[in-house]
């Protein structure tokens, strides 16, 4: 079965923030990584359950909106395996960017098609 883990690198503990990788693991044989726009303070981030630490001072909202933000990429992360045969760390990185913003990937073909009030007036 696939797991998905989130964890961070980086090289200090200086850094401000930085931000959650994930990495989805199925066997030995597939390993699949991706590096999100999620940002975290590394001193803030609980490796083992992946979230932000529950010791530490930090605000409610923030806290959940991270958690839940971590929780709904490892769910589109295992929905996106589990739909896509031959699935590379490329690939999967592609479709979660279709994912979160699929107005980058609506063809122009389709907009040349839109015909405007006046010109459809005119054809009439």
């Amino acid at each position: 079965m696939a797991t998905v883990t989130a964890f961070i690198r980086t090289l200090t503990k200086k850094a401000d923030k930085v931000n959650v990788r994930f990495r989805l693991s199925d066997g030995k044989k597939i390993q699949l990584f991706h590096k999100s726009e999620i940002e975290v303070a590394p001193d803030s981030f609980d490796e083992k359950k992946h979230e932000i630490k529950a010791k530490i001072i930090y605000p409610k909202k923030e806290r959940t909106a991270f958690n839940d933000a971590i929780a709904e990429r490892k769910k589109l992360i295992r929905s996106i395996y589990d739909n896509t045969p031959e699935l590379t760390s490329e690939l999967l990185n592609l479709k979660i960017d279709q994912h979160l913003h699929p107005e980058k990937y609506i063809s122009e073909e389709v907009d040349e098609k839109k015909q405007s009030y006046f010109e459809i007036f005119d054809e009439f």
